[in-house]
């Protein structure tokens, strides 16, 4: 007869995305989602090219190192917007993987919609909104930094991936150390 814990670890199924799926993903979307747009946008003068020095490529990648942290802070704030604690978020960076990768662990269990709204926040609101904004006033570096942070998402469409077929309403949490979820089944 089972424990009331091994009862309990039966009911859960863990959904795991490997990092090196995520890197080779990302790289290649990289590549086609960041260079051909932006070198084609250039060529065909739907933007200005607007990066004029090494000073100012130093102020793009100086904002790019602030959107990087505004992009875990959007995840942070859905998961609280969505009910869980300060407490049962934490944040941190992991330095052993090809290219140091910050990260949100999210220690509640919430719905499947509110993970998906995690996910799919800094995608929209750093990537999508100023790219947009961006071809509005044919500004390349706001298209550029746009099309940077979409490529910087994917990770996070890869992991929404893995939710897509799961009920919005099923409980589930962050897995405690791989790129995933613990969902109860």
């Amino acid at each position: 007869m089972a424990t009331k814990k091994e009862r309990e670890e039966m009911e859960k199924s863990n959904l795991i995305i490997p990092m090196r799926k995520v890197y080779v993903v990302s790289t290649i979307v990289a590549i086609f989602v960041i260079v051909f747009p932006f070198r084609y946008l250039i060529r065909e003068e739907v933007i200005r090219n607007d990066i004029y020095s090494h000073s100012y490529l130093l102020y793009f990648l100086l904002s790019l190192i602030i959107a990087i942290v505004l992009h875990e802070a959007l995840h942070a704030l859905v998961f609280r917007m969505e009910g869980a604690k300060k407490e049962e978020i934490s944040f941190g960076i992991k330095w052993w993987t090809i290219v140091p990768a910050p990260y949100v662990h999210c220690d509640a269990e919430l719905k499947v919609s509110s993970f998906k709204r995690s996910l799919i926040m800094p995608f929209i609101v750093l990537g999508l909104i100023p790219l947009g904004i961006g071809l509005i006033i044919g500004s390349g570096t706001v298209v550029l930094f746009g099309l940077t942070m979409i490529a910087g998402s994917i990770g996070d469409l890869l992991m929404f991936q893995l939710l897509y077929s799961l009920p919005a309403d099923q409980q589930m949490k962050d897995h405690p150390s791989l790129a995933g979820y613990t969902v109860r089944v």
